[in-house]
């Protein structure tokens, strides 16, 4: 369970690997546990167990932009990148006793810099157990209530599900419209989809059984 991630690039016939791996390094680590990737296809963000890492194609082979994100012990990160690869969101679910917070990164060329987080408000919540930016990073869409565990393949949490968008005002993250709630046994926002300008959103509800 170190964890692999592969990109692959399709010729006009065939799917063919694209790169080099990316490999987990320790037992556990879960490395590829969440992936995005960006509209050029030339960045990628990965997730895991303690950290979230960003690579970009330097024309032969995959290389890390700047350093890991790293979080609280026995923290999975969750992730999500805009369209140019620059911003990136972090969930970490299983921070603070399960409340669950989200971290927002811009790469200014040579570092990541975070431009804001947004914390649960309960313990128990699983906050950012789904993340989803908008292309040009200013929308965010986080699941609370529930998060699929790796170490289990389940699914832990309420099971009711709960999805909130947030909009970047230039300073802050701000509720943008109504949250968005599940009814018992939904698991709403198991599966999350947002549009690339932020405005039309997505949500899987698999446990609906109306």
């Amino acid at each position: 369970f170190a964890g692999r991630v592969r990109v692959y690039r399709y010729n006009g016939t065939s799917w063919n690997i694209y790169g080099n791996y990316i490999e987990g390094t320790i037992e556990n680590e879960y490395l590829g546990l969440s992936v995005k990737i960006n509209s050029e296809g030339n960045k990628f963000i990965l997730g895991g167990l303690n950290k979230a890492r960003v690579y970009h194609y330097n024309g032969s082979s995959w290389i890390q932009q700047g350093i890991d994100i790293t979080g609280g012990s026995n923290s999975y990160h969750i992730v999500s990148i805009d369209s140019e690869g620059n911003i990136i969101a972090v969930g970490e679910p299983k921070f603070a006793a399960n409340t669950g917070i989200v971290r927002i990164f811009d790469y200014d060329g040579s570092e990541w810099n975070e431009i804001g987080s947004i914390t649960g408000n309960n313990i128990g919540e699983y906050f950012g157990g789904i993340v989803e930016l908008s292309d040009d990073g200013t929308k965010l869409a986080i699941t609370s209530g529930l998060f699929k565990d790796p170490t289990s393949y389940k699914n832990i949490g309420s099971y009711n599900g709960k999805v909130t968008v947030y909009n970047y005002n230039g300073s802050s993250w701000n509720t943008y419209g109504d949250i968005i709630n599940g009814s018992s046994g939904d698991l709403l926002g198991l599966s999350l989809a947002l549009n690339s300008n932020g405005n039309t959103l997505v949500i899987g509800s698999p446990g609906n059984s109306n």
